[in-house]
């Protein structure tokens, strides 16, 4: 398990503009840098005894919100060697909201099995049998939505409340299914 950390020490606390905040860590410049360095660290690991070397590796990623962005940005570009991916309440808005892009055509444009966990409140073009969630089950992803939860639930919800929790464990337990599945 490898956790890069793009945001160089800062966070989104007490920022008026979080997507201007998002904005000033753009994948190009950034955010490609970091996943490729964790990635080149998985690989000199496993070609280094561990784990049957670099041509047998497989990586998975799991991003939460800002997270599943960058996973499905990285594999809609294929630059780097990812083999599947969960996003728990993805926010794959901010290709259009903070960098200007098409967050339809990125989505579609992922080229790996892909699991998105939605909220109730997110976007709806995740979710049922949208043309990003068709285009994903093409590449053995899929969309889980969890229509009572709101946008955080997995890290930030409320663990006290039974639904909550109920729908956190299983969306946590999906997680693990789905890599276990395709790594």
């Amino acid at each position: 398990v490898i956790v890069p950390e793009c945001f160089r020490g800062d966070t989104a606390a007490g920022k008026t503009d979080v997507i201007q905040w998002i904005a000033t860590f753009p994948y190009e410049d950034i955010i490609s840098h970091d996943i490729n360095a964790c990635v080149n660290y998985l690989t000199e690991r496993a070609g280094s005894g561990g784990g049957g070397g670099v041509a047998s590796i497989r990586i998975g990623a799991v991003g939460f919100c800002w997270g599943a962005w960058a996973i499905a940005k990285t594999s809609s570009l294929g630059d780097v060697p990812l083999t599947c991916g969960v996003g728990a309440h993805p926010s794959l808005s901010i290709e259009s909201r903070a960098f200007g892009g098409d967050e339809v055509v990125m989505a579609k444009g992922v080229r790996m099995p892909l699991l998105l966990l939605t909220a109730g409140n997110d976007a709806e073009n995740l979710k049922g049998r949208s043309d990003i969630v068709v285009s994903l089950e093409s590449k053995g992803g899929a969309s889980v939505d969890y229509g009572s939860m709101m946008h955080g639930w997995v890290t930030k919800g409320d663990r006290g409340v039974e639904d909550v929790r109920r729908c956190a464990d299983d969306a946590l337990d999906r997680t693990l299914e789905f890599l276990q599945r395709h790594l």
